[in-house]
């Protein structure tokens, strides 16, 4: 017992020392795995782990954060998670960390497990604020029938969070269906599952497409007049619908359906309805519509059919641009210059070039977390101050690399042996000219997945062995469309496989 509490005391100094001198005692000490700021930028979080292989949450003044100096205000450890033996559990993770009101968050736990890489979400989910002794549990859906993902934190509302849920519903005998809600619940209850006041269910039985349902509001934002966007399949077609409310209740019929080539839908300034994907399958780009009972049309993004990220600012529910793949390279299409977001985007792209910029917003667009990422960076971490236009280092992903022994990766494009476009990820040896031997490095699914030119350890391990390595997103991969996607079908072993030898 001794023994223990010396143990456990001189845990408790380490972690004390890591945050009693500066940050880059903290990054030579952790490896920081995620980052998070609250609604109005007060306080940041920091998910790291230790040298002791441990997560660990920790919460900063941020600010207090000049000077490269680090206020600890909490801290917490990931909370046990209990061994489910489908998945070889063997460890928890924090799976990120999300406000839901100025000193108030939630997280879900994660799994670690020695079958998948990454994370497994488990539906698990803790509560916490600022000055909590320990999280507490929110939400324990665990592997359960009844699925749930948080759609809305509504930040500015720290007494409800919008969930989104789907349950398989017994039909003929046959647990094959699904049905659909948005749901909203209490933060200052837990719950076993997603229970709550449900604000839309679909009304038809679904399949795989019931996760994209979403109450979307409208009309500058009035929570009286929302518009849901459901999927709803059966076992030959799919479709999304529209749905608006009228009154009390929401319409019978929908008042349009969507091919579900059109996915992720969300609500723009004048009601402007926009989404991801295409009405001809042929691309997965972004579409506007202005009005909620028309189809929409695809926004000009030149060359760069196919977007890999969105970007907004607080100022307005527009995007302000996309990362676009065109083909041979990824780049910034900007659809506002005059966005406030968008200038800072491109004073950040003068300074950190060839990277990948993703910020994470407060509420009033003052301050703003970083990440800099890019195919030889797993990602370092900023916080921009707008009102005094600084950009401070907080932390990396891996502190111990040495990006300039990494070699980069290059995107490219080819024409198959019947004609199809096929995208590609070729990188090869740095400082070696001339042909070396090439690894190819399929992705899984196949169907739906794709490979995207970010940091992959697997990749730069071979590199510095000698070896060029080359990734192929054949026809099954997701990203260029639904018509590349679906070609892959009853192919597996044919024609996926030439596209592959195609590309080599």
């Amino acid at each position: 017992m001794k023994y223990i509490k010396n143990f456990l005391l001189l845990s408790f100094l380490y972690s004390q020392f890591l945050f009693s001198n500066t940050l880059e005692n903290f990054s030579e000490n952790s490896k920081l795995l995620g980052v998070s700021l609250s609604p109005y930028g007060d306080t940041l979080t920091l998910i790291a782990e230790n040298n002791f292989g441990e997560e660990v949450l920790y919460l900063i003044d941020a600010n207090k954060f000049v000077d490269n100096k680090l206020t600890v205000i909490n801290s917490f450890g990931a909370p046990n998670l209990r061994q489910d033996g489908g998945y070889s559990i063997t460890a928890s993770s924090i799976c990120g960390v999300t406000w839901t009101g100025p000193e108030d968050f939630i997280f879900q736990i994660c799994g670690k497990s020695t079958r998948n890489e990454g994370q497994i979400a488990t539906g698990i989910w803790y509560k916490a604020n600022i000055e909590s002794k320990k999280p507490k549990k929110y939400i324990d859906s665990g592997f359960s029938r009844e699925r749930g993902s948080l759609y809305d934190p509504l930040p500015l509302d720290p007494d409800y969070v919008l969930f989104q849920s789907g349950d398989y519903q017994k039909l003929n005998g046959l647990w094959d269906f699904e049905t659909s809600a948005v749901i909203k619940v209490k933060t200052n209850k837990r719950n076993a599952s997603v229970q709550g006041s449900t604000l839309f269910r679909s009304k038809q039985y679904c399949t795989e497409d019931c996760q994209r349902t979403g109450i979307f509001i409208s009309a500058d934002n009035d929570p009286e007049n929302p518009v849901a966007i459901i999927g709803s399949s059966d076992y030959d077609e799919a479709y999304l619908h529209l749905y608006k409310k009228e009154g009390d209740s929401w319409e019978d019929n929908p008042s349009l359906v969507l091919p579900t080539t059109l996915k992720e839908p969300f609500v723009g300034e004048d009601q402007k309805i926009w989404y991801r994907g295409s009405l001809d399958g042929k691309s997965d780009t972004l579409l506007v519509s202005n009005s909620l009972d028309v189809l929409p049309k695809p926004v000009n993004l030149g060359n760069c059919k196919n977007i890999r990220d969105i970007y907004f600012h607080p100022d307005s529910l527009d995007p302000f641009g996309v990362l676009g793949d065109c083909g041979d390279s990824l780049k910034v299409v900007y659809l506002d210059n005059s966005s406030k977001g968008a200038r800072w985007h491109k004073s950040l792209v003068n300074q950190f070039p060839n990277s990948i910029i993703r910020f994470g917003w407060t509420e009033d667009g003052k301050k703003a977390f970083v990440v800099i990422s890019s195919s030889t960076n797993p990602g370092d971490f900023y916080l921009l101050d707008t009102d005094k236009k600084s950009i401070n280092y907080i932390g990396s992903s891996n502190q111990s690399l040495d990006l300039d022994l990494l070699s980069k990766s290059e995107l490219f494009k080819f024409t198959s042996r019947d004609g199809m476009e096929i995208h590609g990820i070729y990188s090869h040896p740095k400082d070696i000219e001339g042909e070396v031997p090439l690894i190819v490095i399929p992705h899984g699914g196949p169907k739906g997945p794709y490979d995207r030119p970010r940091y992959d350890p697997w990749v730069h391990v071979l590199n510095s062995f000698g070896y060029a390595t080359l990734k192929v997103n054949f026809r099954s991969s997701g990203g260029y469309g639904d018509i590349l996607e679906d070609a892959g079908d009853k192919v597996w072993g044919t024609k996926v496989i030439d596209d592959i030898t195609d590309g080599v």
